[in-house]
């Protein structure tokens, strides 16, 4: 046998390996496409003859609102009502108070307060501009929705009051009240407590601050995580029983850090 008959073999050879993997890749394919298939129609027929505990119960006369996934006619609870849109960058965060309004911040280092009513949802209230690298912590005011508080990047936490127009023929605005200065490293997260007279502050230099609102001074440092302190929660005493003391304002505070622990206080 000559060296052309040789690679004529040879390239023989490879066309028909490449044939049978072609047709092994292809058997593979269908069978898997035949298992999809029946895993579907075996579902779809559990589904039919044998319902889940959850799916009867929300079927059932006994879900009861606003605990079941319901509304009282019988749609679905949750679905998209309204879109806020306004903003020209990423979102950061988002707050509501407790009168419906909401905040939201973002990489273009503005704050918007939406009206977050049925009827007027998504309606710019007012519009503050934040100073730069702000706008990763964000808190609506716990009371009536006229204070805001915001930080981030610049190490500093801002305190804003919304002026809520009393006319149709006025507009809102705001006022820069306070900037609260501590922390050496960026503001994660905060909190207003007390009718917002007190902001708790989270920081990526590891620690908290109470603060004193009126007079911009800290009250309180918190120490004890060895990382981040990335986020900050209050909760109630009364959730926890008899556990603790802090018989003063029956609040705790709760952290979460890089560290990989959660403390509270």
């Amino acid at each position: 046998m000559n060296p052309t008959d040789e690679n004529e073999e040879d390239e023989y050879h490879e066309i028909m390996d490449a044939n049978a993997i072609n047709k092994a890749y292809n058997e593979a394919i269908n069978a898997i496409k035949s298992l999809r298939s029946k895993m579907k129609q075996y579902q779809n027929q559990r589904n039919s003859t044998d319902p889940s505990v959850l799916s009867n119960y929300l079927k059932s006369d006994k879900a009861y609102y606003p605990s079941a996934n319901k509304e009282r006619n019988g749609s679905q609870r949750f679905q998209c009502r309204s879109t806020f849109k306004g903003h020209f960058g990423k979102l950061h965060r988002i707050s509501w108070s407790f009168n419906g309004y909401l905040a939201s911040t973002a990489q273009d280092q503005k704050l918007i307060v939406w009206s977050g009513s049925d009827s007027n949802a998504g309606n710019k209230i007012c519009v503050v501009d934040l100073p730069d690298l702000s706008g990763m912590a964000l808190d609506f005011s716990c009371k009536n929705g006229e204070y805001v508080a915001c930080g981030g990047l610049d190490n500093h936490c801002t305190i804003y009051k919304i002026n809520y127009p009393s006319s149709d023929d006025e507009k809102s605005n705001y006022t820069k009240l306070n900037v609260l200065r501590k922390h050496t490293g960026f503001i994660s997260d905060c909190v207003l407590m007390n009718d917002d007279t007190e902001l708790v502050t989270a920081s990526g230099d590891g620690k908290m601050y109470l603060w004193d609102i009126e007079n911009s001074l800290p009250t309180q440092e918190f120490n004890g995580h060895d990382g981040d302190v990335m986020c900050v929660t209050e909760c109630n005493i009364e959730y926890y029983g008899g556990f603790g003391d802090n018989k003063v304002n029956n609040k705790f505070l709760l952290s979460a850090s890089t560290d990989g622990t959660c403390k509270l206080w």
